[in-house]
């Protein structure tokens, strides 16, 4: 090959190679720069590092570990109950809005959270230069109080940190001080009221994408009641009545307390809080109806969270209205309200919550800082109770009998939970009357007196019911009845059946008198002293009978 002819070649070498390394990078490019927030159902996602390997499965938000081919634990999302819900979280400092619990917690999993990305999921924000040049908010005009968020769906920078649950407790996240067992990780950030986040967490370089959906809110129904001062605009509280619209949650079903945020330190007056059906005349959809009030509360002199405690039953996912009236002040009583997609209404000069509300000066893209903590339905049971130790204390005929099972239930046996024993002890089988569980758990105890046939087979079962009604039965369990003490002289004049399976080794002498003796099932007999008795049976087929250096057997007797 000549000189130009290997240039050439190197040339050619050389330009493969470069297209190698472009393709490359326009490939990784390409992977940085995905739609942050694709959804991606039934999607697995992998990542290899050092061999190791996650799995994300959308569907069931689980992230399986793997190391080569082989499972070596699994963590799943349990802030949320789909990866779609938004989950509403009280305003404040460290809040916890993420967690996963991790199964068979191993090396892998110790540096699994790499980093935590926060993305602004806000469409619309106020806009602060247009709405704090004014000091009566109702000179603003409503069209202009937001605008398009610029960041939408951009990250933006938080401080965070690591957490792991103990019992109810957050405690720092420290890997090396974690056991390696099943645990829950969680982060925690400040959150703020009207914030609204994806909170995606890197797990082995790959990032999870929207399955935190997270909303601050210091407002409408919330699980616990907010601490910190909402920080937003002042608007006269006094000598009014105001509503919020706010949406039940899916699961709700009472309110407990309810409370709104007072923005001043004035003068001490009384509160009326309340709640209102969606039923409007003025405003279709607007506070209607007044459901439930609570007057007469004290207000107190200064700022902070005022709140009543209450037991108002309400329906889940139904739109209703919290209201509150605070009575005149000779300082004027301010309360909060943020720049949200909501509702908010007022009427001035109210010394207490009108009925129905009538409307007032409507307003949208508001809500008031009013909360109510609500609570959920208990969980529906339908698991049925669970039993274990069946036992008996005795199988020898004609004598009384316990039977005994040990009953358990996830929630509840009592006090309407019930045990049934059956069995065919008669040679029928009996149902006994219902006895009521007092106890969770709870032992189920009947005392029979066995049949007097020895040799038989009696099948018995329970019946089982919890508290709620779930059922449950036993397999048939069965016993086999035994003489009473075969190996006893039964006495003068008595008949003496021996159980050869009790395998007797008789030593003491026996008068039987008129008495007989006969031999059941199967094994052995031995005789070693004087036995007297009018007849003795013969052994059933292939059993055997010894007789001692002292045995002596006289048949015949006083027959």
């Amino acid at each position: 090959m000549n000189k130009n002819a290997k240039v050439k070649l190197g040339i050619i070498i050389f330009l493969f190679l470069v297209g190698i390394f472009c393709a490359y990078f326009v490939l990784a490019g390409d992977e940085e720069i995905l739609d942050p927030i694709w959804e991606g159902v039934g999607i697995e996602t992998k990542i290899d590092i050092e061999n190791r390997t996650i799995s994300y499965k959308s569907n069931n938000m689980t992230v399986d570990f793997k190391e080569r081919n082989d499972s070596i634990g699994e963590a799943t999302l349990k802030s949320h109950k789909t990866y779609k819900e938004v989950l509403k979280i009280t305003t404040g400092k460290n809040k916890t809005v993420i967690w996963y619990e991790f199964s068979d917690f191993k090396e892998i999993q110790k540096d699994a959270f790499q980093d935590v990305q926060f993305i602004d999921m806000r469409e619309q924000i106020e806009n602060k230069t247009y709405t704090e040049q004014f000091e009566n908010i109702e000179e603003m005009n409503k069209s202009f109080v937001l605008i398009p968020n610029p960041n939408y769906l951009k990250p933006i920078n938080k401080t965070y940190k690591l957490v792991y649950k103990n019992r109810d407790d957050w405690l720092d996240y420290n890997s090396k001080d974690i056991p390696k067992e099943n645990i829950i990780i969680g982060v925690q950030t400040d959150l703020f009221w009207g914030e609204f986040l994806d909170v995606q967490l890197n797990i082995l370089g790959n990032k999870l994408d929207r399955h935190a959906l997270v909303l601050g809110t210091n407002s409408g129904f919330v699980t616990t009641a907010p601490t910190d001062d909402p920080a937003a605009f002042g608007e006269t509280m006094d000598d009014t009545a105001k509503v919020t619209k706010a949406i039940s949650p899916a699961t709700a079903v009472k309110i407990t307390e309810i409370g709104w945020w007072c923005d001043t330190a004035t003068e001490e007056s009384n509160f009326e809080v309340g709640l209102y059906a969606a039923n409007g005349a003025v405003v279709p959809g607007e506070a209607g109806t007044l459901l439930y009030s609570d007057t007469t509360n004290a207000k107190g002199i200064d700022t902070g969270w005022k709140s009543v405690s209450v037991d108002w039953v309400i329906s889940p996912n139904t739109v209703y209205w919290l209201g509150v009236q605070v009575d005149d002040t000779a300082t004027i009583t301010n309360t909060n309200f943020a720049v949200i997609t909501s509702s908010i209404d007022g009427i001035n000069a109210q010394t207490s919550l009108p009925n129905p509300f009538g409307g007032g000066s409507f307003t949208n893209n508001r809500m008031y800082g009013f909360y109510a903590v609500w609570e959920a339905a208990p969980p529906t049971d339908e698991t049925p109770p669970t039993y274990s130790n069946n036992q008996t204390n005795n199988t020898i005929v004609g004598q009384s009998t316990l039977f005994s099972l040990l009953v358990n239930d996830e929630t509840a046996l009592h006090p309407n939970g019930a045990y049934i024993f059956s069995t065919n002890n008669t040679g029928i089988w009996i149902n006994e009357s219902a006895v009521l569980f007092s106890a969770t758990p709870s032992w189920a105890n009947v005392t029979k007196v066995l049949n007097s046939t020895s040799g038989l087979i009696i099948g018995y079962r329970w019946y089982l019911n919890d508290t709620v009604g779930n059922i449950n039965n036993t397999e048939i369990f069965i016993l086999t009845t035994t003489s009473a003490d075969t190996c006893t002289c039964a006495g003068l004049n008595e008949n003496w059946e021996i159980d050869l399976s009790d395998y007797c080794v008789i030593t003491d002498n026996c008068d039987l008198g008129t008495g007989n003796i006969t031999f059941i099932n199967t094994g052995t007999i031995t005789f070693n002293a004087t036995i007297t008795s009018c007849q003795i049976g013969d052994l059933p087929a292939d059993q055997r009978g010894y007789l001692g250096n002292l045995a002596l057997i006289k048949q015949g007797g006083s027959c």
